[in-house]
């Protein structure tokens, strides 16, 4: 029987020991092939993060920040909790292997074949790689790539280098790259104040960072930040006291908006589209930050007063248009329904979304989007006199109940003293502000809401209309005309031309 084993031995020998040799070729060849593609140590060490185009007024106070933010921070600046929540849920050996994990990516491989959900067998290391480079790749290469790249990072960065860089680089949703913009959009602080809730809250993110957000699915985003918890208290990171304190922490993430400190986006958009034909998609990337000649104080000035002249001095003279929309209270609970048609409908100008819940003689109640619920008072009403034609509104309210009913959708606005009933103009306007001494723009407002319609009116080409007048009278001034004189109002023409106004007369 020896006799018989031994050449099947010998046999098993040399294909192990050929299998063994082509396997270190084809490892060989592949590192020789993918070296040349691999980025320098330099590139990624000094790595240059995207940051977003700023743009500010002449006196440096924000107008707006268009594209992802980005915060970097150093390592010293990374709280210990968070790095142990990434360690604990992605790289439970990091500071033990070069950079890749073979028996992850054999367990990884092993769930893939027997379609078990054992995990991925990427390492941090692996991860930063593909942040860093292959975007254009197939998925395939990338992966190949992502091997020698990986322990060609780990050879030459420190473990807190590649901590430090990872950190900056993974996209956290909400518009948020690196732990330093999250920080601020999920939490409003820096990174380094982080609690152990917030901070496994924001590893439990990086899978899924749209869709798994606290602000997206906040009963899914409490789910996934268990798991982490119990990463950490697996590999004992945390006691169990810390664990139970944090499992049971409240959500406390809310969407924190750039800090506008002077909203000007018609201003905004003409800057964006001037660096765009120049720059195109490295506008938003590459850090511009743009002065303008906007005075901060003149266009806060200029975007009250084109709002409050639309609203009040032209379109409430024309009458209340009333509502198209009624939710009546059917239900038990009509709030919860009125809550969820509210919830969508944004706020242009002045005018905030409401449902009127209830009415008295001269007033009446009104819900609003944020759950609050206000009362509109006779002052706030009496205005509304029934629109019937663009040159006529009659007859005036005489109770709360002729301008709105139970369920109305309407739009209201918080005045000085009291809220009012309130309605979106069914007019634009727009208006600029030159320097006499050096022609420099000192406020600009392109329209009554940017959300509500992008069309910049002081650039685009329309008709002048009555602006025109005082050139008209002044030209007439010039040539002999004064103030009492009196023209014919009668039609004339001059070649084909027939000039003739609105309602269809003349002068």
């Amino acid at each position: 029987m020896h006799a018989r084993l031994k050449p099947i031995v010998k046999w098993l020998a040399l294909a192990l020991a050929a299998a063994f040799s082509g396997g270190t070729m084809l490892t060989m060849a592949a590192y020789l092939y993918l070296a040349p593609l691999l980025p320098e140590a330099e590139t990624y060490r000094y790595v240059q993060l995207e940051t977003p185009l700023r743009i500010y007024t002449a006196d440096g106070r924000l107008i707006d920040e268009i594209g992802n933010r980005r915060n970097p921070v150093e390592f010293e600046e990374i709280p210990q909790v968070l790095t142990n929540a990434l360690i604990a849920t992605e790289d439970v050996r990091f500071y033990s292997h070069p950079g890749v994990d073979v028996q992850s990516l054999m367990r990884g491989f092993y769930g893939f074949l027997t379609g078990q959900g054992l995990g991925g067998g990427s390492t941090i290391s692996m991860q930063l790689s593909n942040n860093l480079s292959f975007d254009s790749d197939n998925v395939y290469l990338r992966k190949f790539k992502e091997i020698p790249f990986a322990l060609q990072i780990q050879r030459e960065l420190t473990r807190e280098e590649i901590l430090t860089l990872y950190m900056n680089t993974i996209y956290f949703g909400a518009g948020a790259d690196g732990i330093g913009a999250a920080a601020y959009v999920y939490y409003g602080k820096e990174a380094s104040d982080l609690t152990l809730a917030e901070a496994a809250m924001m590893i439990s993110l990086l899978p899924c960072p749209s869709t798994c957000n606290p602000l997206a699915n906040p009963e899914r985003a409490i789910s996934r930040r268990e798991t982490r918890l119990k990463n950490m208290l697996k590999e004992n990171m945390i006691t169990e006291a810390e664990f139970n304190a944090a499992n049971s922490a409240p959500v406390t993430a809310l969407r924190r908006n750039r800090n506008i400190e002077v909203p000007a986006p018609y201003v905004a958009e003409m800057v964006r589209q001037t660096l765009y034909e120049q720059f195109a998609e490295g506008t938003y990337s590459r850090g511009f930050e743009v002065t303008t000649s906007i005075d901060g104080d003149k266009q806060l000035a200029a975007n009250r007063a084109l709002v409050s002249g639309l609203e009040r001095y032209y379109d409430r003279r024309h009458g209340y248009r009333g509502t198209n929309t009624n939710y009546p209270p059917e239900s038990a609970d009509p709030r919860t329904v009125w809550m969820g048609h509210l919830a969508p409908i944004p706020t242009y100008g002045n005018q905030q979304p409401a449902i009127v819940t209830a009415i008295e003689e001269r007033s009446f109640r009104a819900l609003l989007k944020n759950g609050e619920e206000v009362e509109v008072p006779w002052d706030g009403i009496s205005w509304a006199y029934a629109f019937r034609s663009r040159n006529e509104a009659w007859p005036p309210p005489s109770t709360a109940a002729d301008a709105v009913q139970p369920g109305d959708l309407i739009r209201v606005k918080q005045g000085e003293e009291h809220w009012e009933l309130g309605q979106v103009p069914d007019i634009q306007g727009a208006l600029v502000s030159v320097s006499p001494s050096n022609g420099q723009i000192l406020a600009l407002v392109g329209g009554y809401d940017f959300r509500w319609n992008q069309v910049n009116r002081v650039l685009t080409p329309r008709p002048p209309g009555s602006n025109f007048k005082p050139f008209v009278y002044g030209a007439a001034l010039e040539n002999g005309y004064s103030p009492s004189s009196i023209v014919n109002d009668a039609p004339f023409t001059r070649g084909d031309y027939r000039p003739n106004n609105y309602e269809n007369n003349f002068l």
